[in-house]
């Protein structure tokens, strides 16, 4: 099973990836934005690294619970793409995302429907504006992705146990199909 768990910085991300990777013994794949120094993801090539070194990331495990997504890149991609006026280029990402994301590389994404105060964790961006932003493009774009690519999305609120509650007895079905 392949979980992208979606959302905002500060959503709980973290945090939920840990708890369902060791409710299912899933890999954890972490969060590769984080990889990299806040100054070189303010970049819009780098954006585009952190989009590829994901798809590379996935394409390594046969199942994975994932701190993000290609679809989380696409809205920082997007974001960056406004920021600089480089909406051309951001055209070609969606294609080339979308013709990724038609290949299934997903059984289900977890989109964290919420997100809290900024908190400095020594790598998260501590921009309110750019928190809001991302998760109004996937607030916005998710369900669409999700039907238009034929993949199981699961919205989720709440405490980190009010999330599990939801996503542990969905994955159980699936797995026992």
């Amino acid at each position: 099973m392949k979980i992208a768990i979606c959302g905002t910085h500060c959503a709980g991300k973290s945090t939920l990836v840990d708890c369902i990777a060791k409710e299912t013994k899933y890999p954890k794949i972490l969060e590769i934005a984080g990889q990299f120094t806040e100054k070189e993801r303010q970049c819009f090539a780098t954006q585009l690294d952190i989009l590829q070194s994901q798809i590379d990331e996935e394409q390594k495990h046969t199942s994975f619970v994932s701190d993000r997504s290609v679809i989380d890149n696409c809205a920082y991609i997007h974001y960056h793409a406004i920021k600089n006026n480089l909406e051309p280029i951001y055209s070609d990402v969606k294609k080339f995302v979308s013709n990724y994301l038609s290949k299934k590389p997903y059984d289900a994404i977890v989109f964290i429907n919420e997100y809290f105060p900024l908190v400095d964790n020594g790598v998260r961006n501590l921009d309110e504006i750019q928190q809001k932003e991302i998760f109004n493009y996937l607030k916005k774009h998710i369900n669409r992705i999700s039907t238009k690519h034929n993949i199981p999305i699961i919205y989720v609120t709440g405490t980190t146990h009010e999330r599990l509650k939801v996503i542990i007895p969905w994955l159980t079905s699936q797995t026992s199909q």
